[in-house]
């Protein structure tokens, strides 16, 4: 169980970072308001994709086709 908890963090820690960064980069060229929905849009998105491949079992091919 430790290690499961560990790997966790260690991808939680860069990916928070990650968001941060972008959300930085945003700011300094768009509207605040721009900044929160284009983080929130993508990060709905990005959890949309992981039901979709975990739970319906869809891959990236059988969206395209």
């Amino acid at each position: 169980m430790e290690i499961v908890i560990n790997a966790a963090w260690t991808s939680l820690m860069p990916g928070l970072e990650s968001l941060r960064q972008v959300e930085q980069f945003l700011e300094k060229n768009l509207k605040q308001l721009w900044v929160q929905v284009r983080i929130t849009v993508s990060l709905l998105l990005c959890a949309y994709g992981i039901f979709l491949g975990r739970f319906l079992r869809f891959k990236g091919w059988d969206i395209v086709t």
